[in-house]
């Protein structure tokens, strides 16, 4: 498991909107302390947020 720092810096993507993908549903932590709510994410989560940042293509 990655602390959303880590998670953070090695998908290139700001915290900021980690917890923002976190409020829309988008991309939610695998756990959640509940004593600090600090948020943490998985391994797989790597590949849904490289999904995530891709750029779409137009048809």
């Amino acid at each position: 498991m990655f602390s959303i720092g880590e998670f953070s810096k090695t998908c290139q993507v700001s915290v900021k909107t980690l917890h923002y993908y976190d409020k829309i549903g988008l991309l939610k932590p695998v756990k959640v302390d509940a004593l600090t709510g600090y948020r943490y994410y998985s391994q797989p989560q790597m590949e849904e947020m490289l999904l995530i940042q891709r750029p779409m293509r137009r048809w």
